[in-house]
């Protein structure tokens, strides 16, 4: 789940807001 350097609940959200994005 740590695709680059996980900084944080920040990053957890963007990172599953990016997959959400990216799935669309």
């Amino acid at each position: 789940m740590a695709d680059h350097s996980p900084t944080g609940p920040v990053e957890l959200g963007a990172k599953m807001n990016y997959a959400e994005h990216d799935r669309t």
